[in-house]
């Protein structure tokens, strides 16, 4: 488990997971091929080269990548706080998820700094439980709120191990959560917040056509 995800997970504490309250009954409903279409195309930023995919975030890679089972997602030495949470989002109803990246460069020209998109979809059986799996990442205390997203949401920018750096944007619509970030393998030289919600608004896009 790699990138800002595994930041997160990191700051995982006992009890943040909560019950659904209040779901709209027009609530969309996504299925596992509506899941392959949100998550899978490939990304067109402004100002970026054409990304090219680029090596899973996960590893050993699952049998049937790009979609993840929780064991697979956990990889070969997770931590207790990463089991935590895959037991929290398990008991919350997951079914499937969905896992692509894509490397690609800054070309404004101050910048020209390679980085990765990538994003982890989740897949519930209903929108409770999707809304259980939202809060089951610990919300970061820097996060940024972004409300065109939806009102369970939040944005991020942080250091990575290593010197890297990177930005994410995690949100909820129906019964799927989406993790969209822009990691950089060293300082990225540009701001990522930007082309992380950028990246995060096409994602979302797909799901408003599809719900």
């Amino acid at each position: 488990m790699r990138g800002l995800v595994a930041i997160v997970v990191t700051t995982l504490a006992a009890g943040l997971a909560v019950a659904g309250q209040g779901e709209s009954a027009a609530a969309p409903s996504y299925s596992t091929h509506d899941l392959q279409r949100i998550a899978d195309p490939k990304p067109a930023l402004a100002g970026w080269s054409q990304f090219e995919e680029a090596d899973s975030y996960i590893f050993p890679i699952p049998k049937h990548a790009p979609a993840f089972t929780l064991h697979e997602w956990l990889g070969e030495s997770p931590s207790t706080a990463q089991k935590a949470l895959a037991d929290k989002l398990r008991k919350a109803g997951f079914l499937i998820g969905r896992h692509r990246v894509w490397g690609g460069r800054n070309m404004r020209p101050q910048y020209g700094a390679p980085a990765d998109a990538v994003v982890y979809a989740f897949l519930f059986r209903d929108a409770a439980g999707a809304r259980i799996g939202f809060h089951a990442f610990p919300r970061p205390p820097s996060a940024l709120a972004a409300k065109e997203l939806g009102p369970d949401s939040w944005g991020f920018h942080s250091q990575i191990g290593r010197g890297g750096e990177g930005a994410a944007y995690y949100w909820r619509r129906g019964n799927l959560t989406v993790l969209a970030e822009i990691v950089c393998g060293t300082d990225c030289g540009f701001p990522p917040l930007p082309s992380a919600r950028a990246y995060a608004d096409s994602i979302d896009a797909r799901e408003k056509r599809l719900g």
